[in-house]
């Protein structure tokens, strides 16, 4: 039999041994310390689906809240890049670049690595799904893209990692200082 706490002991060593965990992860540790005394002899992949698996799917849906009210206030805005031909619109919490937009054609090399491999991944599915679209030297964007956050959206844009305040407002404001005085 092994116990949670058995579990949460080899967990807490890995992160500390630079391991397969290298860090301690509270999203995966606070679930666990709620089966404390519990029999986790199954898979751990079967204690994830029942037991961890509903609770970062509630997590993930209270963030996705949360993250859409933050942007609330900036419903409709219209924003754009410098040098580039793009408009994205902020409706119901969602960040949507515009039908006829622009894209880079290229993507930085290290977007097919690591935490960043996210970025080349959606690139080249929108390639794959004919919504970039080849044109002599950058990609067209043949209908709307919908993203969840800014971030995402200018990185996938560009081909690289890229913060939000790329975007600009009509008036060249970036999409932090836009931020700042809706709040005052």
């Amino acid at each position: 039999m092994i116990k949670t706490e058995r579990a949460l002991h080899i967990l807490y060593s890995k992160s500390n041994e630079g391991g397969e965990f290298y860090k301690f992860e509270p999203e995966l540790i606070i679930p666990l310390l709620g089966l404390m005394g519990k029999d986790i002899t199954n898979s751990f992949e079967q204690v994830v689906e029942e037991e961890l698996t509903p609770i970062q799917r509630s997590a993930e849906a209270t963030e996705a809240r949360v993250e859409a009210n933050k942007y609330a206030a900036l419903e409709g805005a219209v924003f754009h890049l410098r040098n580039l031909e793009v408009q994205m619109i902020i409706k119901d919490g969602k960040f949507i670049v515009k039908k006829d937009s622009f894209a880079k054609l290229e993507s930085a090399e290290c977007l097919q690595y690591g935490t960043y491999k996210r970025i080349f991944d959606k690139r080249n599915a929108l390639v794959a799904e004919g919504k970039f679209l080849l044109e002599v030297d950058k990609h067209r964007i043949t209908e709307d893209i919908i993203f969840d956050n800014p971030s995402f959206a200018v990185s996938v844009i560009l081909g690289s990692s890229v913060s939000r305040d790329a975007w600009l407002s009509s008036d060249n404001k970036s999409f932090n200082e836009v931020l700042k005085g809706l709040r005052g």
